[in-house]
């Protein structure tokens, strides 16, 4: 089963998750900023980007890297 990303209003980038008709996580981003939240399943995870221009993202989770990412730029 896939899990689908809904947005919480119209105006939000926050999101809850969904598992079919269950909601089984959320994710929150800051306001200004860039970077925020992922709560799946109880598991709390942080999202950070390594700059304002930087397209390099981060996952963690108590301060440990999970996994990394480089947003694709289009030329």
């Amino acid at each position: 089963m896939r899990v689908e990303a809904h947005r919480k209003s119209l105006f939000s980038w926050n999101c809850s998750l969904r598992m079919g008709d269950r909601v089984c996580g959320e994710m929150e981003f800051a306001w200004m900023g860039r970077g925020g939240s992922i709560i799946v399943c109880g598991n709390d995870f942080d999202v950070s980007s390594q700059g304002l221009f930087s397209g390099a993202w981060h996952l963690l989770q108590h301060g440990k890297l999970l996994a990394s990412a480089n947003k694709a730029t289009f030329r």
